[in-house]
């Protein structure tokens, strides 16, 4: 009870969403160009990965493929009967990666919404050792894995585990957040670049033309390119305490991800979901 008690103060800055929410603030309608990423193989942020995200641009779905998109909307029923949403990113062909927060209270069913199609949950992996810093109001070890019944059509994504994250080095975000007109899984994403980073976590912050999340995209995932692929480096936890709930989704929020190569979130992912490990 502790435990779940501490989870709820200190998601107030996460960035899930309940049913009937907006999307977040005016900054979200701006929309960015085309953004190149540096490297081998760049792309514009919407095919780069096939949050409702602030200052980002919508992503249409492919026309005649079923392997595109691996971003993921996730609605989660909770035991008071509530209807949260999440982002998550397909990594395995049943498995989505997501946060840990986007389950705390009891759960009675999940659904993953793809661009293609509709699957139930099968069963929900929660990490162990995801911990809540009470007095810094900060969530460490933030990653879940929903399992889904039947297989997820589309191509998932892989996760960087052969090389270290650069601080300065460009990014994606891209989630499926709630807008305030529509409840259709829009997909968004606009491009920033790594802040800063620690063992624990990465950073990016919403500054004219950078992309950044908002509520209905945690669990969403931070890509950076690698070897010519955009690959996982990160999964959207929450908003730096330090600036306010009232700075979320403006200018200046600074946004925290779970850093996908923690130790105890790679063992995580070595039980929840193996086979995403040998991509």
């Amino acid at each position: 009870m502790r435990l779940l008690l501490s989870c709820l103060i200190a998601c107030s800055f996460c960035l899930s969403a309940c049913s009937g929410g907006s999307g977040g603030s005016g900054d979200s309608s701006e929309s960015l160009s085309p953004v190149s990423l540096s490297g081998t193989g760049a792309k514009d942020a919407c095919s780069a990965i096939g949050l409702k995200i602030a200052n980002g641009q919508a992503c249409e779905a492919p026309e005649a493929t079923v392997s595109g998109s691996s971003v993921a909307r996730i609605f989660i029923l909770t035991a008071t009967n509530e209807l949260h949403l999440c982002t998550g990113t397909v990594i395995a062909p049943t498995k989505v990666l997501t946060a840990t927060h986007c389950f705390i209270g009891g759960v009675t069913a999940v659904r993953v919404d793809t661009l293609f199609g509709s699957h139930a949950a099968k069963q929900i992996y929660v990490n162990e050792f995801f911990t809540v810093d009470e007095k810094m109001g900060l969530v460490f070890n933030d990653v879940a894995v929903v399992e889904t019944a039947d297989q997820l059509t589309v191509t998932p994504s892989p996760i960087l585990i052969s090389r270290a994250v650069e601080t300065g080095e460009p990014a994606v975000v891209a989630g499926v957040g709630e807008s305030e007109n529509s409840i259709e899984p829009v997909i968004r994403a606009g491009s920033t670049f790594i802040e800063d980073q620690t063992i624990n976590h990465l950073f990016t912050v919403n500054r004219d033309g950078l992309a950044t999340p908002c509520r209905g995209d945690s669990g969403g995932a931070l890509f950076v390119e690698n070897e010519g692929i955009m690959s996982i480096a990160g999964v959207v936890a929450q908003s730096d305490p330090s600036t306010g709930v009232e700075s979320i989704c403006r200018k200046g929020d600074i946004v925290l991800y779970t850093n996908i190569q923690h130790p105890a979130v790679l063992s995580f992912l070595a039980e929840a979901a193996p086979e995403a490990l040998t991509n």
